[in-house]
């Protein structure tokens, strides 16, 4: 193994050294004999027994070379927050709320993903939403929003242009029958200038064809004059 495979093993390193610790110390314990002459003999609590099993299945990863050691371990501190499983006999907790977090358990899970960052990224690939389903959320929202202001509109529409004014200018309402007044306003407005230009239309607005005029042809009527000279000089002749 490389040197830096060492480092990333840290963390488990440290687990199976509490736990060998607390294996210890309760086989050093000596045996005492109670007030009825039987013989009371100290055991490893079912919880570390518990952890030296999924520590043992790790290591065997970890001989195979499985990159997915490193989710396992995660997996088993993350189940070492409960009493369900320690890695020693001792435990140092501390409570927010409901939640109980045991420090030797979440102090092993921060150092083993700062060495081993697999675990946290796949994680994060698991819970993170999709982008198809950001959109599809995005959409849905945007129909629910456009199906309530459609309700308000319908609500709105007997109401005077003056009422919907007020509705926008006091923005006391929820967004969605403030837009409503807002579309409200805008139709009437369109309606008002439509109606307008179509008044424009027929209401008489001379419409007046140009024409060019072009004076007579001067020239033509001269040589026409001559000529009708030119004829009766001719006739008298």
């Amino acid at each position: 193994m490389k040197k830096q495979t060492y480092i990333k093993l840290i963390p488990f390193g440290i687990a199976v050294l509490l736990t060998l610790i607390s294996f210890i110390q309760v086989l050093m314990i000596p045996s005492t004999v109670n007030e009825k002459g039987e013989t009371v003999n100290y055991v490893v609590s079912d919880s570390i027994l518990y952890a030296s099993f999924g520590l043992l299945i790790v290591l065997i990863f970890i001989i195979q070379k499985k990159e997915y050691w490193k989710h396992s371990f995660a997996i088993l501190l993350i189940i070492a927050f409960t009493p369900l499983i320690q890695f020693y006999n001792q435990t140092f907790s501390f409570g927010i709320g409901f939640l109980q977090l045991e420090i030797t358990a979440l102090g092993l899970l921060i150092f083993h993903l700062i060495l081993n960052k697999e675990p946290y990224n796949d994680f994060k690939k698991i819970f993170e939403i999709s982008e198809e389903t950001k959109q599809k959320n995005k959409k849905l929202k945007s129909e629910q929003f456009e199906s309530r202001i459609n309700i308000f509109e319908k609500k709105f529409s007997t109401k005077s242009k003056t009422e919907l004014e007020r509705i926008v200018d006091e923005n006391s309402l929820i967004p969605e029958a403030i837009e409503a007044a807002k579309r409200l306003i805008k139709k009437e407005w369109i309606r008002a200038t439509t109606m307008a230009k179509k008044h424009r239309g027929f209401g008489g607005e001379l419409k007046v064809q140009s024409f060019d005029w072009k004076p007579p042809n001067q020239n033509f009527d001269n040589e026409k004059r001559k000529l009708i000279i030119k004829i009766f000089t001719l006739a008298k002749c």
